[in-house]
């Protein structure tokens, strides 16, 4: 009996580690949380700026494009076209940040949620896939850009730390040049401490039942003999 428990308490951790670094590496959309009320004045478009200089950036680097094509989509849903000489498409500062939408080859088309009724005060920009931001760059900034490609204002760069069990990544908040990283506490996280904790408990307290056992059954036994 005892075996079993201790067998059932080691598979159910292991099944729950495995639901929680599927959820964590599996979650949704990258989403970034822009105050509308701070945009730089003439803020038609955000795109971020992702750090290359962890990927050893040079010409050939299987992540770089000297350039992702020339359409940019804009808050409002609109298309303008951004030529080479624009200057988000030649932005590389001393970091080594770059366009993620014209030289990172992977690059989605983000998506503006503009919704006046659910979010009066901010815009919401979603990216495809956050997986971007675990496992190919950590470092982020965000840039406002007008019409014509040019970079209005450039946050604060924004480091995506390992999260840990407990938490996880949520979105990136950016009011005008400050930007942040917002962690969510994750539920399966919480019910793998738990178990943890109780599988910890169980562990140690079933040797002391039947030792206390043992001890009490000898007691008894050396009582009847007198």
């Amino acid at each position: 009996m005892k075996k079993f428990i201790l067998i059932f308490m080691c598979a159910l951790l292991v099944f729950l580690m495995c639901i929680n670094a599927f959820a964590f590496n599996n979650g949704g959309d990258l989403l970034i949380e822009v105050n509308k009320k701070a945009l730089p004045e003439g803020t038609v478009a955000i795109d971020l700026l992702v750090d290359f200089s962890d990927q050893k950036y040079n010409k050939n680097n299987k992540f770089f494009s000297e350039m992702n094509g020339s359409k940019m989509l804009c808050i409002d849903g609109t298309t303008v076209e951004v030529n080479p000489d624009s200057e988000i498409v030649r932005y590389a500062d001393d970091e080594e940040f770059y366009s993620y939408t014209f030289h990172y080859r992977e690059a989605t088309t983000p998506e503006y949620d503009c919704n006046e009724y659910y979010h009066p005060d901010t815009i919401l920009v979603r990216f495809e896939d956050r997986k971007i931001l675990r496992e190919i760059f950590f470092n982020v900034k965000i840039a406002y850009l007008d019409k014509e490609g040019n970079i209005l204002t450039v946050t604060n760069a924004a480091y995506i730390d390992d999260p840990g069990v407990i938490r996880f990544f949520d979105l990136l908040e950016a009011n005008r040049g400050n930007l942040s990283v917002k962690y969510d506490i994750s539920p399966w996280g919480l019910v793998f401490v738990g178990f943890a904790a109780l599988g910890f408990v169980t562990f140690y307290s079933i040797p002391v039942f039947f030792i206390v056992r043992d001890i009490r059954k000898k007691r008894m036994e050396k009582n009847k003999k007198i």
